[in-house]
């Protein structure tokens, strides 16, 4: 049996690469970011989303650059908690422009991406749903990370799904940084 760095040009994906570059491209967009803050909790409707909103809105009101990013895809609410329209972004060569909400707060959520009300769901082997639906959240937030224009923020907030420990890791690895004292993790009880 071969392993994956055995194998040659035809037989190679190249996924590794993409993974790299997308990773580099989250470094980048992410150098104008002071703090990355998770808010997260293994249980579903514990006010995530509201401690998220308020403290982005506590943070804005005291002179500081934030931003928002609604990372439940399944449930997205953090743009109707800060008072933003269901509406098309603009993109530019630097990426996709978030949204400003209240108190100046720049945010982008799947609730702005797709039709008004639609859930995501996994199409694939029920069996698998667990092992991809988890690939697949990773791989939507370093995308998101990755193509929205944050610009300089003083905080970028990371709202994120109700999950076990498996997707403190996924928010670890997608924002590129070691929880240190650049980057803070915060847990909603």
């Amino acid at each position: 049996m071969r392993t994956y760095h055995e194998l040659k040009d035809a037989d190679r994906s190249g996924l590794p690469e993409q993974i790299g570059a997308q990773r580099k491209r989250v470094a980048e967009r992410l150098a104008g970011v002071g703090r990355v803050i998770a808010v997260m909790s293994g249980k579903g409707g514990v006010g995530k989303s509201y401690v998220t909103a308020h403290l982005a809105r506590a943070l804005a009101r005291s002179k500081r650059a934030v931003g928002v990013l609604d990372a439940d895809l399944n449930g997205p609410t953090i743009p109707r908690l800060l008072g933003i329209a269901h509406a098309p972004h603009p993109t530019s060569q630097s990426g996709i422009e978030p949204a400003t909400g209240a108190d100046g707060i720049k945010c982008i959520s799947m609730a702005m991406l797709i039709e008004d009300g639609a859930p995501l769901a996994f199409k694939g082997p029920t069996a698998e749903s667990f092992v991809w639906r988890g690939a697949m959240e990773a791989a939507a937030l370093r995308e998101l990370l990755g193509d929205v224009a944050w610009g300089t923020l003083d905080v970028l907030l990371l709202d994120l799904p109700p999950a076990r420990r498996r997707r403190v890791g996924h928010a670890r690895r997608a924002v590129a940084r070691p929880p240190t004292g650049d980057a803070a993790l915060h847990r909603a009880v």
